[in-house]
């Protein structure tokens, strides 16, 4: 209102207006970048927040303080003098002087030195006992340092690797089906993903291709290309693939009476029957070198049925038919003979019958390393193993243990239950909050031009990971030896 009623003035005087309004506009768009770099510079002060007279104050209370001056120790105790006419007691043995450090007051030390560029132990035991002294110093370094959060989350020691799991042997055909999704691929005929099905006591597999993976059209090709065909088998066990949790296809499941059981999230190992499968099938059809995909597939897969297995010394087809199949390239027929269908049904039952599971030898030796703070660990770490973006953390968590298992934990991440392999964890090293070691979390007043933002926008320091953060107001002993408050 107020610009457009000066605009009806002289075109001179609407020009030194504008003028004068485009200066308010640049100084308020400074003001505001210097709070803004005023909440940066406080926020990195953060970890500096210490007072050297409460430091002084404290000692004088400080039990093991009178302890260590009663007692002849190492330590060569004396009385620095402060700028506001306290004194410190500090160590003199070492080259440097140390001050002792209250009880209180140790943890803030602590953070001072580690939330710089979070050292190791050994790093951080150094730089703290250069610098400061207290009974039983190392162990308490050791400890926090050990716990902290970011250094859990981001640093990255030795990967967990858990002993070769074994499963339960299947006992018949067709009783424990292994079902995935390979896709998207290259569009051929209209289909670009594939469902694959592998029985895992003969091994004999599916693959067909759909169209897309809603749980609608995964429900129905499952039905109609493997229970049609095979009937209703006992467990079916699948990834955790939003289609396999739907509530359409536990429904359908149910159905049918299947026992429907999901690996752990990004562990392919528990689902190795299928992923060799895959692996198997893309290098096949990538050897035809063919453009489309869904023509090679067929040749592919009766290949594979046909070819005899080395454990077994025996192909898939004998293993579901009790023959082997006839190839294209096959010059001599079996000698056909004249056999009664119903003691060939008989004869053919008790051959399958005496069937036997056979474990596939591991050809490979594989280093094990579990640790063994996972067996009594309260908390663990999720290796994050999917694609991760740029300074991301390794880890993810703290997430309290409920149960423990041989290959897999369950954990408690937000309202829900999760089963997770135990080569993605890490035991967590969280310690409990005590009145002596909380974290003092500093806060700030308003800067100097105050106006643009209240006491909440300016940032104080985070609190450190597992400990209750509690407010206090503290100094900073600036290099003119004067106690500032911000």
């Amino acid at each position: 209102m107020l610009l457009s009623k000066t605009m009806r003035r002289h075109p001179r005087d609407n020009k030194d207006i504008c003028s004068t309004f485009h200066n308010f506009r640049q100084i308020y768009v400074t003001l505001v970048d210097v709070k803004t770099s005023w909440q940066t510079i406080s926020q990195g002060l953060s970890l500096s927040v210490i007072d050297y007279d409460e430091v002084a104050e404290c000692q004088e209370s400080d039990e093991e303080l009178k302890q260590l001056l009663k007692t002849p120790k190492a330590l060569i105790l004396k009385r620095y003098p402060l700028p506001s006419g306290r004194s410190l007691w500090c160590d003199s043995a070492a080259k440097n002087i140390r001050p002792f450090v209250p009880k209180m007051f140790r943890f803030r030390f602590f953070q001072n030195i580690h939330e710089l560029a979070h050292p190791g132990v050994r790093a951080t035991v150094k730089q703290m006992t250069e610098k400061y002294v207290w009974p039983s110093i190392n162990d308490d370094v050791r400890k926090w340092t050990q716990a902290c959060i970011g250094c859990q989350r981001s640093k990255v020691n030795k990967h967990t690797k858990s002993p070769i799991g074994t499963f339960v042997e299947a006992d018949d055909r067709f009783s424990v089906v292994h079902i995935d999704i390979v896709g998207p691929l290259p569009p051929s005929d209209g289909y670009t993903y594939l469902l694959t099905m592998i029985d895992r006591f003969s091994s004999w597999m599916e693959a067909v291709p759909i169209v897309d993976i809603k749980a609608e059209t995964v429900a129905k090709t499952f039905f109609s290309q493997w229970i049609s065909r095979y009937g209703a088998h006992t467990h079916l066990v699948s990834d955790r693939g939003r289609q396999f949790q739907s509530c359409l296809f536990r429904k359908h499941a149910e159905l049918c009476g299947i026992n429907l059981r999901h690996t752990t999230p990004y562990h392919p190992q528990s689902h190795g029957k299928v992923e060799r499968l895959h692996r198997t099938l893309k290098t096949a059809v990538k050897a035809h070198n063919s453009p489309k995909w869904t023509e090679t597939l067929p040749i592919v897969l009766l290949g594979l049925r046909a070819a005899i297995r080395e454990d077994i010394d025996a192909s898939l087809a004998h293993m579901v038919f009790g023959k082997p199949l006839r190839l294209p390239g096959d010059f001599f027929h079996a000698s056909a003979t004249e056999v009664d269908p119903a003691t060939f049904t008989y004869t053919l039952q008790k051959s399958l019958e005496m069937l036997k599971p056979v474990e596939t030898p591991h050809k490979t030796a594989r280093s094990v390393f579990v640790h063994k703070d996972l067996a009594v660990c309260s908390h663990v770490f999720v290796r994050v193993d999917r694609v991760k973006k740029p300074l991301e953390p390794a880890y993810e968590g703290p997430y309290k243990v409920l149960k423990r298992e041989d290959k897999y934990f369950v954990l408690q991440i937000k309202s829900k239950q999760v089963s997770i392999s135990v080569d993605r964890l890490k035991p967590g090293y969280i310690l409990a909050p005590t009145e002596d070691e909380k974290p003092q979390k500093e806060t700030f007043s308003s800067p100097p031009f105050a106006g643009f933002g209240s006491e909440d926008d300016v940032p104080s320091s985070p609190p450190f990971a597992g400990f209750s953060s509690q407010e206090t107001s503290a100094g900073v002993v600036m290099k003119n030896s004067k106690s500032v408050r911000f």
